[in-house]
Formats: structure tokens, C-alpha cells, sequence
């Protein structure tokens, strides 16, 4: 179920979407939202491999501005070692710029722009 709190945070997120993209239409910025909003929930109840663009940071690649990057993340509290969990629990801060995960490969934190989301590869639910 969607609440009132979720519709806000999906329409701030096709805001800053349609910041980013101008030419992108408003219609494809609510879609990438609601995109986002599920993928966030598959965060909350299990663990989810996917792909995002970074900044690329390697110097010998001045000419590529962005690499894709797999990631295998979660938001789930039981799968996140107890001295890594945040003290708000994973609804704390909203931020409707970046969307953090905690990454299961190197085992911190991390977070990614929204309007770089590229595809959500596999599932898993705990």
C-alpha cells in the first residue's frame, strides 16, 4: 500500500529527475520515480543485485565520464552488521537526490545518484 508520505517522496524524486534530464518527459520522470520507489522497497525486505552509472574516477580514462557499476545491496537491518546499521534505522534522512544501500560486496555504505539507476538484475526476499 501507498501511502501519502510515499507519493511525496516519489513526485520530490520526478522533480529532481526532471532537473537533471530537462528534455526527458514528464511522463518517463514519474516512471524512473516509481521505478526507484519499488526498488527502495525491494531494498527494505531483502537483498537486490543491480546496475548504476558512477563517476568514473580513473585517471587513465579521462575521456569516459561514466563507468556502470554492479552492485548487491540492501536496506534490510538483519542482513547489516550491527556496527555498521545507522541509529535512525534506514528511514532516517530522506534524500530524494542519492538513494544509499548498504553494499554487500564491500561491506559499507553507499549511495548513487537517482537519475543514474540503471536496471535491477535479480531478487532475492528474506
Amino acid at each position: 500500500m501507498t501511502t501519502k508520505i510515499d507519493l511525496k517522496r516519489i513526485a520530490t524524486m520526478a522533480h529532481r529527475i526532471n532537473e537533471a534530464h530537462p528534455t526527458l518527459p514528464w511522463s518517463e520522470c514519474w516512471k524512473r520515480a516509481w521505478d526507484l520507489h519499488w526498488f527502495r522497497q525491494m531494498l527494505l525486505n531483502g537483498i537486490a543485485h543491480f546496475r548504476y552509472y558512477k563517476e568514473n574516477d580513473d585517471p587513465a580514462q579521462k575521456n569516459i565520464r561514466y563507468v556502470l557499476r554492479k552492485a548487491r545491496g540492501t536496506l534490510l537491518m538483519d542482513v547489516i552488521p550491527e556496527a555498521k546499521r545507522p541509529k535512525g534505522g534506514p528511514y532516517r534522512y530522506p534524500n530524494f537526490k542519492n538513494m544509499s544501500y548498504y553494499d554487500l560486496d564491500k561491506d559499507d555504505w553507499r549511495s548513487f545518484d537517482v537519475t543514474r539507476f540503471q536496471i535491477i538484475e535479480r531478487f532475492i526476499p528474506k
